[in-house]
């Protein structure tokens, strides 16, 4: 946000905005923006979803938003849009994800609210049945290994991990240990399973 000289940005620990009340934080940030600042927002883009972007819809997002809800939520609160652009971003690309860009100014103009409604419905329900089409290989994966393996080990105690501890029998294999390189999370357990930093040890 730009707010006379001065730039702020509103993140959380995942540079997230968690907010049920999105109307309101945007209201809020229309008003201490100055006449000539401009607000950006970057979000997950619920019409880029694919095979490719599988368990988005996690608790790390409480509002998903695409162009046209993003439009309704900002045009009602006196923002006109400047310019959108979509991030493809990858998988070395952090959030790993596409997310939409856009960028805003006040506005005295008076905007129609777009009824995305069965649009926005149609496209969550095609995400839904291939994320479930996706799971059912996952779990018959997950089921092999366990029951053909000792000492499991898992990479990574992210979002991922905790819905398929919670969503497949992954928890009754024997799992002795979780790696990740997050420095914070070394130490710390998940479902009691001890999280742990790898350490490299390169010769030459």
């Amino acid at each position: 946000i730009q707010s006379c000289n001065h730039i702020y940005e509103i993140t959380s620990g995942t540079d997230q905005i968690y907010t049920f009340k999105a109307k309101v934080v945007a209201d809020n940030i229309k008003n201490i923006l100055s006449n000539n600042g401009l607000l950006f927002i970057e979000t997950p883009d619920i019409d880029q979803f694919d095979e490719m972007d599988l368990y988005q819809f996690s608790f790390e997002h409480i509002n998903y938003f695409n162009l046209c809800s993003t439009k309704n939520l900002l045009q009602g609160c006196a923002f006109e849009l400047v310019d959108s652009t979509i991030f493809q971003n990858g998988k070395n690309v952090a959030p790993f994800y596409p997310t939409l860009g856009t960028l805003w100014k006040k506005s005295e103009k008076s905007f129609e609210l777009e009824n995305c409604y069965e649009k926005n419905k149609k496209t969550i329900q095609t995400y839904i049945d291939l994320i479930n089409n996706f799971r059912g290989g996952i779990v018959s994966k997950i089921d092999n290994i366990i029951l053909s393996h000792k000492n499991i080990a898992i990479w990574a105690a992210g979002t991922l991990t905790s819905q398929l501890m919670s969503q497949t029998n992954l928890l009754k294999g024997d799992i002795v240990a979780i790696f990740d390189n997050d420095s914070k999370k070394d130490g710390l357990k998940m479902e009691g399973i001890n999280i742990y930093k790898p350490v490299m040890n390169v010769e030459y």
